[in-house]
């Protein structure tokens, strides 16, 4: 029963965490393109 209620708190958070780790990474890089190459005006 706890093991049963525990895996889907688990599974959302750990999914939680690996959207915002993805979306952290990918602004990072967007932040690194950007620096590499400025718009040009």
């Amino acid at each position: 029963m706890i093991t049963g209620d525990d895996a889907p708190s688990t599974n959302r958070l750990a999914n939680k965490h690996a959207r915002r780790r993805a979306e952290r990474a990918r602004n990072k890089m967007q932040s690194l393109a950007d620096q590499a190459d400025p718009p040009p005006f």
